[in-house]
């Protein structure tokens, strides 16, 4: 509330010199500035929160996604070894079937002796044998199995940015020496996005181990975008490991022996580069122009 205007002059002139009306609506109106901006603030503060929670959902999501991924993982390899026991199972029926139900290793000299006196006349013998026989394949199967997935999670991925001109049919060429896994087109308007991926069999260059190499390239304007290997280090032969930074090397020496890039083309980081310079040029230019009018003017 405003104040009634004091009767005395020095109380009038220092009402007017005070401007309390017209304060009054200044002060009214950033208060409302500030009630707006902390509106503003606490959406902001709301979208951050949910923007957070989002984030923490979708981190959750990936680690249960790299959980099933490691979980099918393991029940792949349960099953290699199923089919495997259930392979020999089947091989030593049709070799039952192909001797017969009369042909038996108990009806031979040599086991006779040892059967009746081992077997026959022994009690729980050949129940303990049994105990044992089974422990033993858990045992071989249980190893086999945690071997395999100890060797399956040995697993270094590099993803190699390159941005640069290429030559197509060089790098075609280089591509036809391997035995492909996986090939995705995409075309539009201004681009023949390739992704292929294979595995290098010459296990002697890398260590002994099989790395699987994809490229993705851009088959319209010749331009190799990035390039990621999957090297798994357990595979290799431990004398012959490469490490990431020999991994990328390795790539490297191989395209650079096929000879596939384009010296001539520019990259994007090589036009960036160019396009500062030339700013850069002008920039001077300009500069001294307006030194050379300023020191004429003189």
């Amino acid at each position: 509330e405003i104040p009634p205007e004091p009767p005395e002059q020095a109380g009038r002139s220092l009402y007017e010199r005070l401007e309390i009306a017209g304060m009054r609506n200044q002060l009214i109106r950033r208060a409302m500035d500030l009630k707006k901006n902390i509106a503003v603030r606490n959406v902001k503060c709301s979208v951050e929160s949910k923007m957070f929670m989002l984030n923490e959902s979708v981190d959750l999501n990936t680690k249960k996604m790299c959980d099933l991924q490691h979980s099918n993982e393991r029940s792949a390899q349960s099953l290699l070894i199923l089919q495997l026991l259930f392979g020999g199972v089947l091989a030593f029926d049709i070799l039952d079937r192909l001797t017969g139900n009369q042909w038996t290793v108990t009806n031979s000299a040599w086991f006779n002796s040892f059967y009746e006196s081992a077997i026959v006349n022994t009690p729980l013998l050949w129940f303990l044998i049994s105990m044992f026989v089974w422990i033993l394949v858990g045992v071989i199967t249980y190893q086999s199995y945690k071997s395999g997935n100890y060797i399956k999670q040995g697993i270094t991925t590099i993803r190699l940015k390159i941005n640069r001109k290429v030559f197509v049919s060089r790098l075609h060429m280089f591509l036809r020496t391997k035995l492909h896994s996986y090939e995705e087109r995409m075309y539009t308007d201004s681009n023949d996005v390739v992704r292929i991926t294979y595995t290098d069999n010459l296990k002697r260059d890398w260590g002994g181990a099989k790395p699987t190499i994809t490229l993705e390239y851009d088959e319209r304007n010749a331009y190799l975008f990035c390039v990621t290997v999957q090297y798994n280090r357990r595979e290799a032969r431990k004398a012959l490991v490469f490490n990431a930074d020999e991994l990328r090397e390795k790539i490297m020496d191989e395209l650079n022996s096929m000879d596939v890039w384009d010296v001539k083309g520019k990259s994007g980081d090589d036009l960036a580069a160019d396009k500062r310079a030339s700013l850069e040029r002008l920039l001077q230019e300009e500069e001294e122009e307006a030194e050379a009018a300023a020191a004429g003017a003189r």
